[in-house]
Order: structure tokens, then C-alpha cells, then sequence
């Protein structure tokens, strides 16, 4: 045992072992041997594929629409002396307009839709058509803006936006035309003339 040990801490360790076994032994650097396991993970499936976006019909679009709900400042002292009430509809459309025309130019926009909702807001649909070149998102950016300020100066009461978002509604095509009759048979040939008695 002590013969080993001074083997093992001698400097020429391959030659120390040769002489003591008394035959040639080589040490090669030790190989260690990793056994490949089997691993239990499983990759997870693949998501299903989320069903497509239903078809428009022929013809039809989709037009990009600011969305906005128009109710009495919360912040006013006298908010339920000032309430918007059923009937409102023709001013509001009528200064949605007048602001349109002002800030876009005359015929840019339809007429908006306003809509009541009870017990005290309207809901407004405006159509950002995409050939005037103008992104829903910069339109509710100029409603936000400025449009309070001037529904609060034309119907004498604070209102605010309470809500604004970017949707699309669906627009039909023009219908097609319809089939064309199917060709009229030509008609029967006369009868020969019938010969003159004898």
C-alpha cells in the first residue's frame, strides 16, 4: 500500500506503475460514458389554427368607423341639471357635421349616425371612407380633441367623451344585375298555301 502511495504521488506516474507490476502499463485518460435516457417530456401540440375570418359577400368591404359615446361631464357640480336627454339626436348630429366640414372639408364624411342610450348618452358611428385618405385613428385623435368643447358651446351644457374606438362596418356592393331572359324560341314556320279548288 505505501508502495502505491508513493507511486501515485510521483511525478512520472506511468513509469512508477510499470516497475511495480513489473509489465508496461499504459493510463489513457479516462472516459466517462453517459447513457442516453429516454426523456418522459412530450412536446405539446400544436394550437389549433383559429378559424378563418367569415367571408364578406361579393361585392361588399369593410369601412373603418370611429365610435364614440357622448355623455354629461362627471366633473360638473350640476351634472343632473344638465343630463342629455331623448331628442337631442338632430343637434348633435347637426355639430358633428358642422365640425366635420370644418376640420376636413365639405362631403368628407357621411352623415353620423346617433344613436340614445339610456338613461343619459348617445352613441355616435361616424365612416371613415378610405378614399380620402385618412386613418380612423388620426379622426378620433381631432374628435378627441376638439369635439367637447364645441358640443359643450352649442347645447349649453358640459359634455365630455366617455368612450372612443376604432371599428368597421360592413357595406354591401352594388347588387348584380339580373339574368338575362333566356332567347325566345323562333317561331313555327307557316303552313304551306293550300291549293286553289279545281
Amino acid at each position: 500500500t505505501e508502495a502505491l502511495l508513493s507511486i501515485a504521488n510521483s511525478t512520472n506516474f506511468s513509469e512508477g506503475l510499470d516497475d511495480y507490476v513489473a509489465e508496461p502499463v499504459g493510463v489513457d485518460e479516462p472516459v466517462q460514458e453517459v447513457a442516453v435516457v429516454p426523456s418522459p417530456f412530450r412536446p405539446p401540440l400544436s394550437p389549433p389554427a383559429s378559424p378563418p375570418p367569415p367571408q364578406l359577400p361579393p361585392g361588399s368591404s369593410l369601412i373603418p368607423t370611429v365610435e364614440l359615446t357622448l355623455a354629461a361631464d362627471t366633473t360638473h357640480r350640476l351634472r343632473a341639471l344638465n343630463t342629455l336627454v331623448y331628442g337631442q339626436e338632430d343637434e348633435i348630429r347637426d355639430i358633428l357635421l358642422h365640425y366635420n366640414t370644418n376640420l376636413f372639408g365639405q362631403g368628407v364624411f357621411e352623415t353620423p349616425q346617433v344613436v340614445f342610450l339610456p338613461p343619459a348618452s348617445y352613441r355616435v358611428v361616424v365612416k371613415v371612407a378610405p378614399e380620402f385618405q385618412l386613418s380612423a385613428t388620426l379622426v378620433a385623435a381631432a374628435y378627441a380633441d376638439g369635439l367637447p368643447a364645441m358640443l359643450t358651446s352649442r347645447l349649453g351644457q358640459p359634455l365630455s367623451i366617455t368612450t372612443i374606438a376604432i371599428g368597421s362596418l360592413e357595406v354591401a356592393g352594388p347588387s348584380p344585375p339580373p339574368p338575362s331572359p333566356p332567347p325566345s324560341a323562333p317561331p313555327p314556320p307557316s303552313p304551306p298555301p293550300s291549293a286553289p279548288p279545281p
